[in-house]
């Protein structure tokens, strides 16, 4: 325990990965560098830019239905939907989709978590250097998609638990795939006037009080989800909602600045 309290002190610059045991969470470091975002593929992915990204934290996976029930029981979250019939994995007491992701969550819903557990959802610089985890492939760990991601072709039409796919360069599992995850930039069409550094947000983004609220604009979700096409489980894919939707296939992880 010694050694492993001087390493921690030893890790200035990245700090010490570990379980949370307030919010169950893991963090996973996320080096510093830089970055070309975007692809030719669709055009909401261009122009390719140059990104260059702080060293951050981001969670090892989605946001399980455990981890959201600490906070709901801490009473800074409200309750989300259980509409079990349509997918949402949410129950009133602890069942068996504790380790899925939670579902049927709003982007302020997600960013009250977010900010409760010492963080923010990602900035979508951010989210797609952290899904590319310092590799060349088209989703988050590997050129196969069956390797790393629960989609519409192996599913069987549900959220599955999380870690159950391969992880990525960096460590994170289920960055392709399972649930769609929110970010905290209001979308755009393309990259044209993007920002240059992961760490500025692109749009409006209001403070939370502790509670956060907006429901003005849309805003971009990443990764694709247990019912998405392949095509769209490509690190550089993106996609928009109304801040206020709850899906059976939409959830969240968060991210933080190192320690």
């Amino acid at each position: 325990m010694r050694y492993l309290f001087l390493l921690c002190l030893s890790l200035l610059t990245f700090g010490c990965d570990g379980e949370d045991p307030t919010t169950g969470i893991s963090w996973v470091n996320i080096p510093a560098g830089s970055f070309m975002m975007g692809s030719e593929h669709e055009l909401d992915e261009q122009p390719i830019h140059q990104v260059t990204v702080q060293a951050f934290q981001m969670s090892e996976t989605e946001v399980t239905v455990g981890q959201y029930r600490q906070c709901f029981e801490a009473g800074r979250c409200s309750e989300p939907s259980n509409e079990a019939e349509g997918g949402c994995t949410w129950s009133a007491s602890p069942g068996d989709k504790e380790d899925h992701p939670i579902n049927c969550v709003d982007w302020p819903e997600a960013r009250t978590f977010a900010v409760w557990a010492g963080g923010d959802l990602p900035i979508e610089a951010q989210w797609e250097y952290a899904a590319r985890g310092g590799e060349d492939f088209e989703y988050a760990g590997s050129d196969n998609v069956d390797e790393v991601a629960w989609y519409d072709e192996n599913s069987q039409d549900s959220t599955q638990p999380v870690k159950t796919k391969r992880a990525n360069g960096y460590g994170l599992y289920d960055m392709s795939g399972n649930v769609w995850e929110w970010t905290l930039d209001e979308w755009h069409d393309n990259y044209q006037g993007a920002p240059s550094e992961a760490e500025t947000p692109w749009g409006n983004v209001p403070p939370c009080s502790p509670v956060c609220d907006d429901m003005s604009s849309w805003r971009v979700y990443r990764g694709g989800g247990w019912r998405s096409l392949a095509r769209r489980l490509r690190v550089a894919d993106r996609s928009s909602n109304n801040p206020v939707a709850r899906n059976y296939d939409l959830g969240f992880r968060v991210r933080r600045t190192l320690p």
